[in-house]
């Protein structure tokens, strides 16, 4: 299915039940050049990609996941990726969206618990290829045509398709179990998760312990270590350590601050330290990675040979 491509970024926000989502469309897609990389980056959203012409999706922490043509890609926030069309011409369409709950105006069955049941505990990019998949791939393509072309007529179609293609996604999740967890037990995780992912994001620079961060709950250092497992899979220190290396990568790529300050801000006394826990961390010195980020950014700012006129 041949695709188009929109200049102009639309969002859009809709009410489903007491489901509230703001979707919004990106603007250019990726790159023509099926050799280049986009930027490693990731989103404070949730990113849908639509695959036109297959994906590469390369995960910043190892891991290669390719998605055919026609399929879609769910992929968490805060998930750093980079992605490289398979074909030439238009690899992909991406959308991002963010959801709330509000109050019903129907009083009908909540859609807001059971995508949260299931997206709540996303930690992995998930790959929906199936023909349910396959169907909202088709009308997401509508909808990138519609704006692509400037219809101003299509716009309130654009948003009734995109609220199709939302229902469908949360039955295509439903229906492969994606995450499934009790809406309870969700709930209750979903709360400590914020309370601890403020916590940590406020004191990750600070010299602190688990024991603060217990104390901070109102738990002893035994629940404490429980609750990690159960939210994060991992430890105290494993969580501070990986807040650090990505705010860490965050600013080698995006600012340029020397590396003695970068390390000072995620809280380093020495920079050799720095350096040998990036690396350890990430698999590559901190220096080559700020090199690379910075080329990555310098060869997507040029344009390719086709795009000269």
């Amino acid at each position: 299915m041949q695709s188009s491509k929109i200049t102009e970024e639309y969002s859009t926000v809709l009410q489903l039940s007491d489901l509230r989502m703001t979707v919004i469309l990106g603007a250019v897609p990726e790159s023509t050049d099926a050799a280049m990389y986009t930027n490693v980056h990731s989103h404070a959203l949730f990113e849908m990609l639509i695959s036109v012409g297959g994906i590469e999706l390369t995960l910043f922490q190892g891991g290669t996941i390719i998605i055919p043509p026609g399929a879609i890609c769910l992929i968490p926030p805060g998930v750093y990726h980079s992605t490289r069309g398979i074909t030439n011409g238009i690899s992909k369409h991406a959308l991002c969206f963010i959801y709330e709950r509000t109050e019903s105006a129907d009083n009908g069955e909540s859609l807001y618990l059971p995508l949260h049941s299931h997206l709540a505990g996303c930690k992995e990019p998930i790959v929906l290829g199936d023909a349910k998949a396959h169907e909202l791939y088709a009308i997401l393509t509508e909808c990138y045509d519609a704006l692509a072309g400037g219809v101003r007529y299509a716009m309130a179609d654009v948003r009734l398709r995109l609220g199709s293609v939302m229902l469908g996604l949360l039955r295509l999740l439903d229906a492969q179990g994606i995450c499934a967890a009790s809406k309870e037990q969700t709930m209750h995780e979903d709360l400590r998760r914020v309370k601890i992912d403020s916590w940590l994001h406020q004191n990750f620079s600070n010299h602190v312990s688990i024991g603060d961060l217990a104390a901070h709950l109102n738990v002893s250092i035994r629940q404490m270590t429980r609750i990690l497992e159960e939210i994060y899979a991992c430890g105290f220190r494993e969580l501070l350590i990986d807040q650090r290396m990505h705010t860490a990568a965050e600013l080698l790529a995006m600012t340029e601050l020397p590396a003695e300050e970068i390390a000072y801000q995620v809280g380093y006394s020495s920079l050799s330290g720095f350096y040998s826990a990036f690396r350890q961390f990430f698999g590559v010195s901190a220096i080559r990675y700020r090199k690379n980020s910075h080329n990555i950014h310098e060869n997507s700012d040029k344009k390719t040979p086709s795009a000269v006129i």
